[in-house]
């Protein structure tokens, strides 16, 4: 694909009208949410959301390598070297992200608040199959297949909202909780049928070790620019209480609308490039 303004644009502007999409259903969803749920039951979804982010940071950087080759072994139409590191490096991923699902799922039994406890149990499935559906999503992007990737993301965007809103007034906190992991499902019957990736379970130590020496540096930056980023939620969920961290993380919803809108023009310049 040409390295094109107008092209990058056209491309970028698909997750643009998603993004604009999203918004138009976040915004009344989250009041909705703000309705039916206190402060503190917000603070509480905010403090587990914490654990999945920081539980997804933290990894060797297989896969960030890897990201980063591929479309390299593309460009030189190395089918099946490109093949052979997408699996390796998921194959590698998916066996570490063993571990931080067992850290979530373990550190629950420590918590006595019963809604904290269901909340990480369920997180730590969620975080597990989001890890494994966005492989799908990563590869089809780095493949510049970013309609399918767009798509996705749609169906995403769509029908977290629509559980929420359907089930909350029945299941009130566990409904937000609950909705990552319903929409992981639907979105990775999408993937599976619309876009696979030809995925196989492929495993070489000297490999993996090739793929950590580069991509661990990526996944030191990628730490330190969400420690930056998450610092002033942390700070809260560390020495202020659930009610206070449940109403700032409701107010900076609505400011990250607005800085994750113009992000997509990079995004989708850096496979091109």
């Amino acid at each position: 694909m040409a390295i094109s303004i107008r092209n990058i644009v056209k491309q970028s502007a698909k997750f643009n009208v998603v993004s604009i999409l999203s918004l138009l259903l976040k915004v009344p969803n989250q009041i909705i949410i703000g309705m039916f749920l206190l402060p503190e039951e917000y603070g509480i979804i905010s403090f587990v959301a914490l654990w999945k982010l920081y539980a997804g940071l933290i990894n060797p950087g297989m896969l960030s390598a890897a990201q980063r080759e591929i479309p390299y072994l593309i460009g030189k139409k190395e089918g099946k070297q490109f093949i052979r590191v997408q699996n390796i490096a998921i194959s590698s991923d998916l066996l570490y992200s063993i571990l931080p699902f067992l850290v979530i799922l373990c550190a629950s039994f420590f918590y006595s608040n019963k809604m904290i406890k269901i909340g990480l149990i369920v997180s730590a499935f969620s975080f597990f199959s989001a890890r494994f559906i966005g492989y799908y999503s990563s590869i089809n992007f780095i493949k510049q297949n970013f309609s399918v990737v767009a798509m996705g993301r749609l169906i995403s965007s769509i029908l977290s909202p629509i559980i929420i809103i359907i089930s909350i007034y029945w299941l009130g906190i566990y409904a937000v909780l609950i909705a990552p992991l319903v929409c992981t499902l639907f979105v990775g019957i999408y993937y599976f049928k619309k876009a696979p990736i030809g995925y196989s379970f492929q495993f070489e130590w000297v490999e993996v070790i090739r793929l950590i020496k580069i991509g661990f540096i990526f996944s030191l930056s990628g730490i330190i620019f969400y420690v930056h980023r998450m610092a002033d939620r942390t700070i809260i969920a560390s020495f202020l209480s659930l009610r206070d961290l449940g109403l700032f993380t409701f107010a900076m919803m609505f400011v990250m609308f607005g800085i994750n809108f113009l992000s997509d023009f990079g995004r989708v310049l850096e496979p091109i490039l």
